[in-house]
């Protein structure tokens, strides 16, 4: 009995330490490969639909400054300048507000440029240095599926925050949109010009 006890006490502490260990250990290897497994989700998507992507996507906006997405899919309807944010904890903001709150942690906190804004003036941006109208293009900013953030949260239609486990599926909602598709041939022009573009950098 007592040999039972004490073997169950060893198994609790062993468990207890592997707990401690290994829940840091996953958070570090999840924001370290947040961005590549958007990568290889988006990867396998464009694969599978038949489209198009450009990964870490970057473009001159004039001699001292370019911008930047980490990620391009070239869909049927619509373009899809993709931005990856890892938050631990959560970000709360409204639409219109210049700034958003970004929770550290429990106790710590912070303002951030809000990331809806900052994509509107990419993408804005993209459109004059492209020429491509910016109807065409929709936004996305893609946080760790534990964020604490409102994904109802947008600036107008065509520009969103959506947690990574929905990405496909809110990709998936604008394609299945009652529209044109984009003509065959100049999808092909377009995904040509922005792979120039980025080697440019």
């Amino acid at each position: 009995m007592q040999e039972l006890t004490i073997a169950l006490i060893v198994i609790l502490i062993l468990s207890s330490i592997y707990l401690l260990i290994s829940y840091p250990i996953h958070n570090i290897v999840y924001r370290k490969t947040f961005r590549y497994r958007d990568y290889k989700k988006l990867m396998k998507y464009v694969e599978k639909k038949d489209y198009r992507l450009i990964n870490n996507f970057c473009f001159n906006i004039d001699e001292n400054t370019t911008g930047h997405f980490d990620h391009v899919v070239f869909g049927s309807k619509y373009i899809y300048l993709v931005t990856d944010k890892y938050w631990r904890m959560g970000v709360y903001g409204k639409p219109k507000d210049q700034s958003w709150i970004f929770f550290k942690d429990e106790k710590k906190r912070m303002y951030i440029d809000n990331p809806l804004e900052k994509n509107e003036l990419r993408k804005e941006k993209l459109s004059l240095v492209t020429g491509i109208d910016k109807s065409l293009f929709v936004v996305i900013v893609v946080v760790n599926n534990d964020c604490v953030v409102d994904e109802d949260v947008l600036l107008n239609e065509q520009n969103i925050i959506t947690k990574e486990k929905n990405l496909i599926k809110r990709i998936e909602s604008f394609e299945n949109q009652n529209i044109a598709s984009i003509n065959d041939d100049q999808l092909q022009n377009v995904v040509y010009m922005f792979d120039k573009k980025s080697k440019q950098i």
